[in-house]
């Protein structure tokens, strides 16, 4: 979800687009634009909410296996 990328992402100094004083709000704007795009060209969706980097990396694994 754009709040789980922004909290990922928020701190990030090394962000240019993000060096700005609403940085949430540039933020929101960029992933809601962005992840339509990210979604018609993915092979594979994995939705990472609330869940671990290594349920995230099984959940790829499996999905790649499948075919």
């Amino acid at each position: 979800s754009p709040k789980t990328i922004f909290e990922r992402i928020g701190t990030d100094e090394s962000r240019p687009l993000l060096n700005v004083e609403d940085r949430e709000s540039v933020a929101q704007r960029i992933i809601k634009r962005r992840i339509p795009i990210y979604a018609k060209i993915a092979d594979i969706i994995v939705h990472t909410d609330a869940k671990s980097a290594e349920d995230v990396a099984k959940q790829i694994v499996n999905e790649v296996l499948r075919g």
